[in-house]
């Protein structure tokens, strides 16, 4: 068997694959593999996260609220629950022409909010046959980063949402609070067990410029540290793994995968 490493990435005019607007697809392995930024699909309804913290050896819960009232019907955008349905409809209508009869396998989803805008791109795009991974993330503003996957084609072995902190790169009080990388380890059905290859989906979108490109360039330089330590990871358990890395942000390239 031998290594297999793909790189979707769509990246301010740069794209690894091969580019369909704000998504960037390839046929691999059998599957057709898509890795869309949906570009701020927010639920309308105000949404909050709860996070467990340990203090002096406890363990409780804490709520945070998310900065997320811009896109709600009273926001900014007057943000409706039609104008967030068709934009759903939208986004599963383009993922239906890039699949065609047989649908899309595997969609690595950046700019998401949260599971139930993620539910809902399901039910939407074919109802009943796909199911997603997400994990709510400390970002501010809730973007997440999610996986859909065809039910049929699919098999999810483990799964797990990967940190990203950068007080260890940067050295100084900043703490860097930002969403997490979204790993998934899957099996193809239908193969024979003994060539059902597990394959390894990192779903990754880098943080924002959003400051100055030089001033927040140490947030990007953490994530990609974090990534590549992930993905060096897979590698040293199985020389030869099977990886498909889809990342949003500034160029990728510069790492060093193999």
């Amino acid at each position: 068997m031998k290594r297999l490493l793909i790189i979707l990435a769509l990246v301010g005019g740069f794209t690894c694959g091969l580019p369909f607007g704000n998504l960037v697809w390839v046929q691999a392995e059998n599957l057709c593999v898509v890795s869309y930024n949906v570009e701020n699909l927010f639920h309308p309804k105000h949404d909050s996260v709860i996070t467990s913290e340990r203090i002096n050896g406890l363990t409780g819960e804490r709520v945070i609220e998310k900065d997320d009232w811009e896109w709600t019907p009273e926001g900014e955008r007057r943000w409706s629950y039609s104008r967030y349905y068709r934009k759903v409809e939208n986004i599963a209508r383009v993922l239906t022409n890039i699949g065609e009869w047989d649908g899309v396998d595997i969609v690595g989803l950046q700019e998401v909010e949260n599971a139930l805008c993620v539910k809902r791109l399901c039910y939407t795009l074919r109802r009943g046959e796909y199911d997603f991974v997400h994990y709510e993330s400390p970002d501010p503003r809730g973007i997440d980063v999610a996986l859909i996957y065809k039910k049929a084609r699919i098999d999810t072995i483990a799964t797990r949402a990967i940190p990203v902190r950068g007080l260890e790169i940067r050295g100084l009080e900043d703490e860097l609070i930002t969403r997490d990388i979204l790993y998934v380890c899957a099996r193809v059905k239908g193969e024979k067990k003994e060539q059902a290859d597990a394959i390894h989906f990192f779903v990754c979108h880098l943080p924002s410029q959003r400051g100055g490109k030089a001033e927040s360039e140490w947030k990007r330089k953490a994530a990609k540290e974090v990534l590549q330590r992930a993905v060096d990871s897979v590698y040293e358990i199985d020389p030869k793994a099977k990886i498909v890395v889809m990342v949003l942000g500034s160029f990728l390239c510069i790492l060093s995968f193999g």
